[in-house]
């Protein structure tokens, strides 16, 4: 069922834009967790 949503979710919105969406959203979870790996090590 959650499947069927999510694929209507998609098409409705745009699976590029959500596609961006989510890499971007990876991409500053990435730069996050090094900035905290770098203030740890300091």
């Amino acid at each position: 069922m959650l499947d069927v949503i999510l694929d209507k979710f998609f098409f409705t919105v745009g699976g590029t834009e959500m596609l961006l969406a989510l890499v971007g959203m990876f991409l500053a979870y990435v730069i996050i967790l090094s900035l905290i790996d770098s203030v740890i090590d300091l």
